[in-house]
């Protein structure tokens, strides 16, 4: 009877075996996928990270180069601010010596009107020298009655 009971029992207990091998099986190849998967989130998240990483030291490059432009700029700003201080103290210096200095002589006495025209340069000879002296002079209305006196000249 022990070995009839042995003999019901091993066939139903190779088919437990057979499960348990199978059921080993699966799981083992569960496991395996769950490898797989992990290697592959374990790269992606690197390769996440060195893009990441790289875009960040660009971003970090970019920072330094906007920070020296922007810090060369204030500098010439600055310089820039400075040389129109000095050109504005030496305008008003000139201003003060110009009003310290005696004032030119009016024709009129009582200071109405326009001030006399300066006097004409003296007749040259020699055109170009009586041009050359009422460009330096800056008289348009000089430059005129030459150019009508010398029209034949010129």
């Amino acid at each position: 009877m022990a070995a009839a009971a042995a003999e019901e029992a091993a066939p139903g207990g190779a088919d437990a075996i057979r499960d348990g091998f199978a059921e080993l099986e699966r799981q083992q190849e569960l496991l395996a996928s769950c490898t797989r998967l992990y290697q592959q989130l374990t790269e992606h998240f690197g390769s996440l990270e060195r893009g990441i990483k790289s875009r960040s030291d660009s971003l970090r490059a970019r920072r330094r180069v906007v920070e020296l432009r922007a810090s060369r700029r204030l500098d010439a700003l600055r310089r820039r601010e400075l040389s129109i201080d000095a050109s504005v103290k030496l305008a008003l210096s000139r201003l003060d010596a110009l009003a310290k200095s005696p004032a030119p002589k009016r024709d009129r006495e009582d200071g109405d009107g326009p001030p006399s025209p300066p006097p004409p340069p003296p007749p040259s000879d020699d055109v170009a020298e009586g041009l050359a002296a009422l460009c330096a002079a800056m008289d348009p209305a000089g430059f005129l009655a030459f150019v009508v006196e010398r029209r034949k000249e010129v």
